[in-house]
């Protein structure tokens, strides 16, 4: 058997771990699918200003 995992990563807690395994139980996504939930820092860059 195979195993996967969804990484999903925030930059602010909009749910939880177990938000995220109660998702998974409730699309019924095969068991061989492990979510993990990832809170840390992060922005997106700024564009570069047009010339």
């Amino acid at each position: 058997m195979r195993s996967f995992y969804a990484v999903i990563y925030m930059t602010e807690a909009f749910f939880s771990q177990a938000d995220a395994d109660r998702e998974f139980r409730l699309v019924k996504a095969e068991y061989s699918w492990t979510p993990f939930v990832v809170l840390g820092p992060g922005e997106r860059k700024k564009k570069a200003a047009a010339k």
